[in-house]
Formats: C-alpha cells, sequence, structure tokens
C-alpha cells in the first residue's frame, strides 16, 4: 500500500482549491496547480489540539484566468465548507505572492502566480 506524504487535511484543502481554480472557462483555459511544499506544525491551545498546515502553491495559466482563480480563492475559500472527518477548520487565508511573467517555463504568455494557503485544523 503506498501511504499518502502528506495528511489527510492538507489534502482536503488542496482538493478544495484545486476545485475553485478550475472553475469556469474550457478546460484548455482553467489553470493549473502546482505544490512547491506543504509543511504541518502540531498545534495546541488549552483547549483544541490541531494541526496548522501551509500550502505553498502556484497557479499557472493564461493571466485572465489565473487572475480569476486567485478573486475565487480570496473570496470564497474561507467560506466552503471543507468537510474533514473527525476536524474542522477553525481558520484559513489564502496568502498571494508576486507574479513571475511569462518566461520559458510558461510559454504562450502564461503567468505563474505563487501563493500560500495557511489553515489551522483543529480536532473535533
Amino acid at each position: 500500500m503506498i501511504r499518502n506524504p502528506i495528511g489527510h487535511a492538507a489534502t482536503r484543502i488542496l482538493r478544495e482549491v484545486q476545485n475553485l481554480v478550475r472553475i469556469g472557462g474550457n478546460d484548455r483555459e482553467k489553470p493549473i496547480v502546482v505544490i512547491e511544499e506543504i509543511r504541518t506544525t502540531d498545534w495546541a491551545s488549552v483547549t483544541f489540539v490541531g494541526q496548522r498546515h501551509e500550502l505553498d502553491l502556484r497557479i499557472v495559466g493564461e493571466a485572465d484566468a489565473v487572475a480569476a482563480a486567485m478573486v475565487r480563492l480570496a473570496e470564497d475559500l474561507a467560506e466552503h465548507d471543507i468537510p474533514i472527518a473527525g476536524h474542522f477548520i477553525a481558520e484559513i487565508h489564502v496568502i498571494p505572492a508576486m507574479a513571475v511573467a511569462a518566461s520559458p517555463l510558461q510559454p504562450n504568455g502564461h503567468v505563474s502566480l505563487p501563493l500560500c494557503i495557511a489553515a489551522l485544523v483543529l480536532r473535533d
């Protein structure tokens, strides 16, 4: 059996990000999500136990589609109910970075927008 190198909560958050990014347009125009790094650290307070997840990602695609995907993430991710068995998301934030203009790695005028999804997931 192959074991998932990232936790169940981070996987669910990543899947929701991918779904939001791929809304609208045809398949050729939809941006893609590239995983750069995923970090998980244990977290606890007096009353709660959980983990803090940081997903360093890049959205790559046509400039307009990437911009629209970023707006959807910023506006909708925190409002989406992301079911995670035995857990709940206490807070989630989208932290954008500077866009990287077209290069040999992003042909046809595509852009690459780096961002971080930071989430605190607590045990239910």
